[in-house]
């Protein structure tokens, strides 16, 4: 079972790694992009929500 300490502690590598990195979205599933589309949801929309 998984504790609040090993929660804690990926949140806080998970939130390091994403000050680096970024979030990559993958984009090469059609499905996905037309929901996206139909959604009026945008790249940089993305990144803000």
């Amino acid at each position: 079972m998984v504790t609040s300490e090993d929660v804690q502690s990926f949140l806080q590598d998970f939130k390091i790694k994403l000050g680096i990195w970024g979030i990559v979205f993958r984009d090469d599933r059609g499905k996905n992009a037309k929901t996206l589309l139909s959604l009026e949801i945008t790249p940089a929309y993305r990144e803000a929500i």
